[in-house]
């Protein structure tokens, strides 16, 4: 759903608006994580929009402020049980808990190298930095926080899928280069959705979930 959140907001259309709109509305009765990070990249796209503050612009922002008001009641009981707790928020960051994010993105980007994925990251950014960017400020924003809180927050979930979107976008161009781009096409999304298809059915069907040391959901 974070997904076709962005893709409705990269529409630019009233009608897109709204559903991605109620798309929030639906992520955010579900798991507080995964709507900050919606939430922090719609705004990001939003402000990467080129007709930003201009009135057409502020008219599309009435759906998702229509949203959030329909689900502000449940965020401030959340809010009121977090502060009920008396447990400190922000912890001190350390050696260990960077070692962990290093591991959480090795295993989230996996199959695919992380040297692999930064190149393809960098393409992304050149070509389509209107989708890139708001993205690494998702990344850059909830890696802080898993730093300062050990909330454990599931940015990493959408790091994999972009990492697809960068990959696709170049292996459209090998796919022209007739039978030896394409069979070059066939065996890296072959063997993507093989392994993909592998960890998924440990992980739901054997109940396997790959390791994530202070990740581990």
């Amino acid at each position: 759903m974070t997904f076709a959140i962005a893709y409705l907001t990269t529409r630019g259309t009233t009608k897109s608006a709204w559903l991605a709109a109620v798309l929030l509305a639906v992520v955010a009765l579900t798991h507080i994580g995964e709507t900050f990070i919606a939430a922090v990249w719609y705004i990001g796209l939003r402000l990467a929009e080129p007709d930003r503050f201009r009135p057409q612009w502020w008219w599309r922002s009435i759906p998702v402020v229509v949203a959030g008001v329909a689900v502000l009641p449940l965020y401030l009981t959340f809010l009121g049980n977090v502060g009920a707790s008396g447990s400190a928020l922000i912890q001190p960051i350390g050696p260990a808990i960077l070692a962990q994010l290093g591991v959480a993105f090795t295993v989230g980007l996996a199959p695919v190298p992380v040297g692999a994925a930064l190149i393809a990251l960098a393409v992304l950014v050149w070509q389509r930095p209107r989708l890139a960017i708001p993205w690494l400020a998702v990344v850059a924003v909830f890696a802080t926080v898993e730093a300062l809180t050990r909330a454990q927050v599931r940015y990493l979930y959408t790091g994999a899928p972009l990492i697809a979107v960068a990959v696709g976008w170049g292996i459209q161009r090998v796919w022209r280069y007739g039978w030896a781009g394409r069979l070059l096409v066939l065996l890296v999304v072959s063997y993507v959705a093989w392994v993909s298809s592998a960890l998924w059915i440990d992980a739901v069907m054997g109940w396997q979930k790959p390791r994530i040391d202070g990740l581990t959901h």
